[in-house]
């Protein structure tokens, strides 16, 4: 049967403060194994808490990536490589692309449109005149 880390510190602190020695070397010796095992023990208990706490942070990222995906994989083109092939990693930036490239297409469209009517206006008013 193996022991508990807190069954052997306190074993250890037992003998330390037992053990018959005539120049405390052993006594010491024995204090301090359970000094460093109870900080190994207090550092396995940090860290699996950080590991448990990463893993929980990493389960939140993959529930973020796949939203993101779900959420503008149905809006991209379908011929939108670098959407579709890229690492979820970059999707921020070549969403952000296409959304500027939109607007950069709809104030060319309006540009246009505007382009046109001011064509129409000048056009009738040359029919209107007699």
């Amino acid at each position: 049967m193996i022991a508990n880390a807190e069954t052997c510190i306190k074993a250890l602190r037992i003998l330390s403060q037992d053990i018959q020695s005539d120049d405390g070397v052993a006594n010491a010796a024995l204090n301090e194994c359970a000094d460093r095992m109870e900080q190994l023990q207090t550092d396995t208990n940090r860290l699996t808490t950080a590991n448990l706490q990463l893993r929980e942070g990493v389960e939140e990222l993959k529930q973020r990536i796949q939203r993101w995906h779900d959420t503008l994989t149905p809006l991209m083109p379908s011929d939108l490589k670098s959407w579709h092939e890229n690492n979820p990693s970059e999707w921020p930036e070549v969403t952000a692309w296409v959304i500027t490239s939109q607007r950069e297409r709809i104030n060319q469209l309006e540009a246009e449109n505007d382009a046109m009517r001011a064509d129409l206006l000048l056009w009738e008013e040359k029919e209107v005149k007699p």
